[in-house]
């Protein structure tokens, strides 16, 4: 394997790329511990080192993203490759993680649910967990679990928002439906709870 290029990522850090298509994060020093010049080979045993060291590495950062905040697995993937690990390196990192139950989507969709059902509809949460890389199967076995009642949460809103359809006009009335359909609502539950407002 040989090296063909090494770019530097910020004062510390530098990207191996070889010929091979490994692409991986170094320090500067274990550049020069490791005896990294562009051009020349990277003998196995200094390569078997060098994923020891991504490995725990890899670990680590995950740990302290994880220290600060539940992530879902694609958030972690993300992060994890953001930072120019390779690939077989977070699949390694990720079964950890699952092994020892430090991410867990199922977990993650149920907390995710429970802190926003009286906040958000069930449309806007699908949506947020969706996009987090949270699969459809799982947001829906979450959403069956807990108890969601969308009218509860509209009137919540709108007294949030200080409506009262006695004292509004029907343009601020219309002003209202179209914020909480623009929040997933959908309009026959919002009718339904004004009417009844």
């Amino acid at each position: 394997m040989i090296v063909e290029n090494i770019k530097s990522l910020d004062k510390k850090k530098v990207l191996i790329i070889t010929d091979s298509g490994h692409r991986f994060p170094l320090y500067k020093g274990e550049v020069r511990k490791f005896n990294i010049v562009e051009g020349d080979e990277v003998n196995q045993i200094d390569f078997s080192e060098i994923i020891q060291v991504l490995n725990k590495r890899c670990k680590e950062r995950a740990l302290y993203i994880l220290e600060r905040n539940d992530k879902t697995e694609h958030e972690l993937r993300v992060k994890l490759k953001s930072s120019f690990y390779p690939e077989d390196i977070v699949d390694a990192t990720i079964e950890f993680l699952k092994k020892y139950d430090y991410i867990d989507d199922c977990r993650y969709a149920s907390n995710y649910i429970q802190t926003k059902k009286n906040s958000k509809s069930i449309r806007q949460m699908e949506y947020d967990m969706l996009a987090k890389g949270i699969s459809r199967d799982i947001i829906s076995d979450e959403m069956q679990n807990q108890k969601i009642n969308s009218r509860e949460v509209i009137e919540k809103i709108l007294k949030g928002r200080k409506f009262n359809i006695k004292s509004h006009s029907k343009e601020e009335c219309n002003k209202q439906i179209r914020y909480l359909m623009g929040k997933g609502f959908l309009y026959e539950e919002i009718i339904a709870v004004i009417k009844e407002y």
